[in-house]
């Protein structure tokens, strides 16, 4: 039996700022020495299929993986990650479009679209365009509801900042720290850079599989995420002051990119702010550590309902172009 050496993260999501994605850790900024093999090719030829059984030919040798969920749709991947190893698979097609930076040296493409016919695709070319132009327009309108999502929030955000009480944050943080950073480690701390949850067809999902054997699990509730960005950035740079790896979670409808959940591996330590809108997935089977700062209500009283109300029509707006791409790859098949 293999032990459980998996994680779950997006590195995209659609968001008030458009689509928003940090895939180009494949490209630009792929570390020295990896190698990330991009898998080319057309909808519905196998690509999220191929990567899966990849990950679970590694995983069966423990080999950790981190899998990357597509936020249009989470039961798809847009790469799996394999961070012993060095390597990872990416789909580098639309709407992330990415190529090796040396093709044979930092990794190869590898073209799906080869092993599947395109006639059926061709004859049916005039179909594809009609849904996708329809899809576009679903997708538009999903955005026009999350900008005025982003307007609304934004003022209940200005509001809240001047009560912020930065001194009771910062005595939390060195409180928490105490607690875990007991051992100064003489290595030079890893920071990835990730994304834990993702606006999409099924709501802002959050992945909370990633902590099923995690020993520590604080929960903020911070539907703002003013306060919790505050406190765990605090952490984080005590953390980093010792040594200690972490895994930054940066928040999808956050308006300048605020931390959401902190990870630390070795020490099986997780902190998330939990919003109102986080779907059932942000539940836990096991008791969590609640963490209380905020002392009244964030959000204006009578904006709430009509926050609720735009995140539910961007979500429906957003099943409607899932379902457009499933008829889509229904015609290349």
């Amino acid at each position: 039996m293999t032990k459980n050496n998996s994680m779950h993260f997006f590195l995209a999501s659609n968001s008030p700022r458009g689509f928003f994605s940090k895939m180009d850790i494949f490209s630009k900024n792929l570390p020295k020495n990896w190698k990330c093999n991009i898998i080319k090719g057309s909808p519905g030829c196998g690509k999220s299929t191929y990567m899966k059984k990849i990950a679970d030919e590694m995983k069966q040798m423990d080999a950790t993986v981190e899998y990357i969920h597509c936020p249009s749709d989470p039961d798809s991947l847009d790469a799996v990650i394999f961070p012993d190893l060095k390597l990872c698979y990416v789909d580098g097609t639309s709407p992330h479009i990415i190529d090796p930076i040396f093709p044979g040296i930092t990794g190869n493409i590898i073209d799906l679209a080869k092993l599947k016919s395109l006639d059926s695709a061709r004859k049916n070319k005039n179909k594809i365009f009609k849904l996708n132009k329809k899809s576009e327009k679903f997708y538009n309108q999903a955005q026009k509801y999350l900008l005025s999502f982003r307007s609304i929030l934004s003022n209940s955000i200005e509001e809240h900042i001047e009560n912020i009480n930065f001194d009771h944050i910062k005595s939390m943080s060195e409180k928490i720290s105490k607690k875990y950073f007991t051992k100064k480690l003489t290595k030079i701390p890893k920071k990835s850079l990730r994304m834990i949850s993702s606006v999409g067809p099924k709501g802002l999902l959050f992945l909370n599989q990633n902590f099923d054997e995690y020993k520590s699990i604080y929960r903020i509730d911070d539907d703002l995420n003013l306060e919790s960005d505050i406190l765990f950035r605090y952490i984080l740079n005590l953390a980093s002051n010792y040594g200690y790896n972490s895994i930054v979670c940066i928040n999808p409808i956050s308006l300048n990119e605020k931390i959401e959940s902190l990870i630390f591996p070795e020490l099986k330590l997780t902190f998330f702010a939990k919003n109102r809108w986080q779907t059932e997935s942000c539940k836990f089977k096991k008791n969590i550590n609640k963490i209380k700062i905020c002392k009244k209500n964030q959000i204006h009283a009578d904006d709430q309902d009509i926050l609720d109300i735009l995140m539910l029509k961007a979500i429906q707006e957003m099943k409607k172009v899932l379902d457009i791409h499933l008829k889509i790859e229904k015609v290349y098949q």
